[in-house]
């Protein structure tokens, strides 16, 4: 890495000495802003080690990092993070490589000393600036990531790295980082992704996680949803669990949500004939029900487990639900014959909400998330879940509010006749 920014530094000397050659007046220029110029054009000339190390195909340089790390800011700065102060940061955040090199892991040296080697480097290159101690504290907001600026830096700087490996992966590609910056999972392509899908089918690589859903304000427990997970190793051998959210997607195109969804139920039917009582929520993918004879499999199922079958809530998204509204009917005809009931996931997301509650039949609403958020203060969100627990409630459906993450919210979903929740606050999934 050191030897990297060395010939860089070699580089851009020479093509600064070419400058200084050429009029004295640009001389004097180059000598009052020195440090920041320099440090600009070895930036430029110096690639990110750790992808060539990787095998990255045309890996950027750490000055097109710090670049795309500043469009990223831009594009997604959150309202409490001054965008201005998060710019400058993110502009300086990798200024010290320009003497030191991009240090990864594999160069051996140890954070302390890498970190003492980059500080050193910092000072030495602002120090000339007549607004050298600015400049230090922005750096050191990221480094210790003591501000909402410097945190938003430091995973937009995640992201971007993320999002150089998922390009380099090409078309399907995709690449999932940890806080820390690590990989969490190997790269895949859609090819790839459907025969570790196939295989985690074949060699029992699923896994079953439950979360609970309160009833409010009593806290008695209704059920627990069911939330699966695919086990992944990384390239050390390292066991990752990876969560719907990112292998589902893959799952769609590849044509097998049917059957990770006949895994999902052959393993809760299995769970309740030997926890007799419990209930469970199982989601279902849209594209399952359109699969040809997934439907006649699961009445074949829930009738052999005719003794448990009555304690599943099957789920289904409302933005999906009503895309195949004429197969979500014969799914809720084939619950009400089995003993089963229909819940609607994630509410109010669409804008034609209200107009499906009474042909669909679903005995719970899941309200989506995002009504949660600054429940408090937003009197539209507040306005909508008095309005949706009315109406639900006028067709004996119950109300169960979604992502509760604080008290706060737990103590105003009282206030609005919310039958039950689900969320962090109530508990994590385990």
């Amino acid at each position: 890495a050191c030897g990297a920014a060395a010939d860089a530094e070699a580089a851009t000397a020479r093509r600064i000495a070419l400058l200084v050659d050429a009029d004295g007046k640009v001389q004097k220029v180059w000598r009052r802003v020195d440090p920041a110029n320099f440090a600009t054009e070895v930036l430029k000339a110096l690639p990110r080690a750790g992808w060539g190390r990787l095998g990255v195909r045309d890996a950027e340089s750490v000055a097109a990092h710090s670049w795309g790390v500043a469009w990223l800011v831009m594009a997604l700065c959150p309202p409490d993070v001054d965008r201005g102060r998060a710019l400058a940061i993110a502009v300086l955040h990798d200024l010290a490589e320009a003497r030191v090199g991009d240090i990864t892991p594999h160069d051996g040296v140890p954070k302390a000393e890498k970190a003492r080697r980059e500080a050193k480097a910092y000072r030495d290159l602002i120090a000339p600036l007549p607004n050298a101690a600015e400049l230090w504290d922005l750096w050191r907001e990221y480094e210790d990531a003591s501000t909402p600026e410097g945190r938003f830096v430091k995973a937009c700087d995640k992201l971007d790295m993320a999002l150089q490996a998922a390009r380099s992966a090409g078309p399907g590609g995709w690449h999932l980082m940890n806080a820390k910056g690590a990989s969490a999972v190997p790269v895949k392509t859609a090819s790839e992704w459907r025969v570790f899908i196939e295989q985690c089918l074949a060699m029992d690589r699923l896994r079953l996680y439950t979360q609970p859903v309160l009833s409010c304000p009593q806290r008695n427990l209704l059920h627990e949803e069911v939330l699966v997970r695919l086990l992944d190793t990384t390239d050390s051998g390292a066991e990752v669990v990876l969560t719907a959210g990112i292998f589902m997607p893959q799952a769609e195109r590849a044509g097998l949500t049917a059957e990770i969804d006949r895994a999902v139920v052959s393993q809760v039917l299995a769970r309740l004939t030997n926890e007799m009582g419990r209930r469970y929520a199982v989601n279902l993918s849209p594209h399952s029900l359109r699969t040809p004879g997934f439907l006649d499999w699961l009445e074949h199922q829930l009738r052999i487990h005719q003794s448990v079958a009555g304690n599943l809530i099957f789920e289904m998204a409302e933005f999906g639900a009503v895309s195949i509204m004429d197969e979500v009917h014969c799914l809720i005809q084939l619950l009400e014959r089995n003993r089963c009931q229909f819940s609607l996931d994630h509410f109010g997301r669409g804008f034609s909400s209200f107009g499906h509650l009474q042909s669909l039949k679903a005995d719970y609403l899941k309200v989506d998330g995002s009504y949660m958020r600054s429940l408090g203060k937003n009197r539209d969100n507040q306005f909508f879940l008095h309005s949706l627990t009315k109406i639900a409630h006028g067709l004996g459906i119950q109300v169960i509010a979604e992502s509760i993450e604080s008290e706060a919210q737990w103590d105003l979903l009282s206030t609005m006749n919310i039958d039950g929740a689900q969320g962090y606050f109530i508990g994590r999934p385990g």
